[in-house]
């Protein structure tokens, strides 16, 4: 759910993400100042606050999310990540995602990010205090929404993880 008639990320006002298989799920939401705050519950009913991962250099033991079917033209841009962390792609963008938001997950790098499924993964990943960023290095929020458009972006644990990312990918 987004404020206004053409939002921006920032707009972002209230998401989630279901994994339907193992049931965990993962919420977000803006409250009256702005601030976004989130949660993902487990299959057993228990809450625990977004956060992302505290890890602060980038090793090939970093956990990086790459979806690798919408960056399938571009993979020799992408090989200093690969030879740099650990890198998968579950398949799913959403969940990528939500294993930033909850610190599963050092970062989602995604050169062609759909926006359906990146506006709620926005909302998630700020209110785990990860760094949300175009490829080129501006701030996702400042983008606009377009339900059917594509971002190429890189959504990472802190600011030492999306400076390394960037790097990598110059």
């Amino acid at each position: 759910m987004f404020r206004g008639i053409e939002p921006s990320y920032r707009d972002a006002l209230a998401a989630g993400i279901i994994e339907h298989h193992s049931g965990y799920m993962w919420l977000a939401e803006v409250d009256d100042s702005d601030s976004a705050t989130g949660t993902e519950t487990g299959p057993d009913g228990k809450e625990s606050p977004l956060r992302a991962s505290l890890k602060k250099a980038l090793d090939r033991r970093s956990l990086v999310l790459i979806d690798h079917y919408t960056a399938r033209k571009d993979v020799a841009g992408l090989s200093g990540i690969h030879e740099s962390a650990w890198v998968k792609d579950f398949g799913s963008s959403a969940l990528h995602l939500a294993l930033v938001a909850s610190g599963r997950a050092e970062a989602c790098v995604n050169l062609r990010h759909k926006a359906h499924e990146l506006g709620a993964g926005y909302l998630l990943c700020k209110a785990a205090g990860a760094e949300t960023v175009t490829t080129d290095g501006q701030d996702l929020g400042t983008i606009p929404f377009v339900f059917d458009g594509t971002t190429p972006v890189i959504m990472a644990a802190n600011k030492g993880m999306k400076s390394a990312l960037m790097a990598l990918l110059r």
